[in-house]
């Protein structure tokens, strides 16, 4: 997908730069990412479930935003799960977290995916208010997680 700013595509080597950059913007989720390796980017490249989509400017390349699509089957359809959705702090408001989910609704429709799910915080109300005009829904759920 792209607009006149903006270019997505799906990250395929693993670089210092490409390492640093999605380093940088998972620290603006607040996820303790500083311990990303370039073997963390090597493994998600490689894998057939997980795709790392980035967000560039057209004019300099670089880096301004990310999302990451995993797409796999479950016993009665195939589902994926949109993570990591972050648009560098300098560059929000200008359409690229449209741009990026856009491009992985679009990825997922051509993998066959009947359901796509993600969850935000609360308090991330732009993200929240992003997500509901794209047409997500907000799911009445608990969601439960096991630090292994």
């Amino acid at each position: 997908m792209e607009n006149e700013l903006i270019i997505i595509e799906e990250a395929v080597e693993y670089s210092d730069a490409t390492v640093n950059a999605v380093r940088a913007l998972t620290l603006q989720l607040g996820d303790g990412s500083s311990d990303i390796t370039t073997a963390d980017i090597k493994e998600i490249i490689e894998s057939k479930t997980t795709s790392l989509y980035l967000a560039k400017l057209k004019s300099t390349e670089e880096i301004v935003g990310m999302i990451t699509l995993s797409a796999f089957r479950i016993p009665y359809k195939r589902r994926a799960w949109v993570d990591d959705v972050v648009v560098d702090e300098n560059y929000r408001g200008r359409g690229f977290g449209v741009a990026l989910l856009k491009h992985a609704i679009k990825e997922a429709k051509s993998k066959h995916v009947g359901i796509l799910d993600l969850t935000s915080r609360p308090s991330r109300e732009s993200a929240n208010k992003l997500y509901i005009s794209l047409g997500f829904e907000k799911r009445e759920t608990n969601v439960y997680r096991i630090n292994l």
